[in-house]
């Protein structure tokens, strides 16, 4: 069964460029006409690496029995939740993407859920997970798309900017219930959901396999989940390290541990194991001109995945 995900991501690259559903040019998050055309369901050349040494290099990741991000990458965040939601804070970039990763969350949740994504209120009914929340980007939009949005964080203090931002809003009091937990305490819990999303989360845990497993399991038979990261790159270095956190200072340095990022390979590796089958995958590109961020195939950046949940094949029956 190995490296069978990595077989179907090719697949899915194939038939993307045989069809031609996704042109070469990237549509901008802010365009309506970008919603309706855009088909995220390919892979750039990045797959082309081979699978064992992918294997190989996630195998020296530190490894932890527990999939939460360590104490030193909470105290990182909450030390700045009072400037969540400052435009001009260190939270500012990841701000700016918000409008991009929701319009690819938008249709891939549509899709796998066979919901109408053209309706104002899509998510309608649907219980969403949100988790490493921080200060409610995305928890915010989900809810105005009709979502029952549960948005969780290790950080209390980026729980406590998230409330009071949502408490600005009466029309979100009911849609949104923060709670200051782990992935796994909702687990035990027994809930699961028809969509997880965990945006800008996976590079800062401690085990990354650990994580994408309990996404799964929080998940119900076909239900969507949503990751973007960061690949593991030298562009990714140079531009997260290097420009953002050290020439520009556009984010506080130490926000970013380059050896935690993960490729599209890592991530569909790191699914081996659980039900969830990759669906789509995009690139998320900054357009310098427009200062807009773009869904595009350029995967060795910032980069969104969303995956469903297949049902456990049925046990064959016993012969009488």
């Amino acid at each position: 069964m190995r490296g069978q995900a990595l077989r179907q991501c090719h697949k899915l690259l194939a038939a993307a460029n045989k069809e031609a559903l996704l042109p070469c040019q990237t549509r901008s998050a802010t365009s309506t006409a970008g919603l309706e055309a855009i088909q995220p369901t390919t892979l750039t050349g990045s797959l082309s690496r081979d699978t064992h040494d992918t294997q190989r290099s996630l195998s020296h990741r530190s490894a932890s029995t527990s999939a939460a991000s360590t104490p030193e990458e909470i105290a990182k965040f909450s030390s700045l939740a009072n400037e969540w939601w400052d435009p001009k804070g260190p939270f500012a970039p990841l701000q700016s993407m918000a409008p991009v990763r929701m319009l690819f969350i938008r249709r891939a949740v549509c899709q796998c859920l066979g919901l109408p994504e053209h309706s104002v209120r899509p998510f309608e009914g649907k219980k969403v997970l949100d988790v490493g929340c921080g200060g409610g980007f995305l928890s915010e939009s989900l809810a105005r798309l009709g979502a029952d949005v549960t948005g969780i964080d290790l950080s209390k203090e980026s729980i406590g900017a998230a409330k009071a931002h949502a408490a600005a809003d009466p029309g979100l009091k009911s849609s949104i219930q923060y709670r200051h937990c782990s992935a796994e305490e909702v687990l035990h819990e027994g809930k699961a959901f028809d969509a997880v999303i965990a945006s800008e989360v996976v590079e800062h845990v401690s085990d990354p396999a650990g994580f994408c497993s309990i996404l799964s399991k929080l998940s119900k038979d076909g239900a969507a989940v949503v990751l973007s990261t960061l690949s593991r790159t030298a562009r990714s270095y140079a531009a997260a390290i290097l420009f953002a956190e050290m020439i520009s200072g556009m984010i506080p340095r130490g926000t970013h541990d380059w050896e935690k990022f993960l490729t599209p390979e890592d991530l569909v590796l790191l699914m081996e194991g659980t039900q969830l089958s990759l669906q789509q995958i995009a690139g998320m590109s900054l357009d310098l001109q427009s200062r807009q961020w773009q869904l595009s195939q350029d995967l060795d950046v910032n980069y969104i995945a969303c995956f469903q949940k297949q049902a456990p094949p049925e046990a064959p029956h016993s012969r009488k």
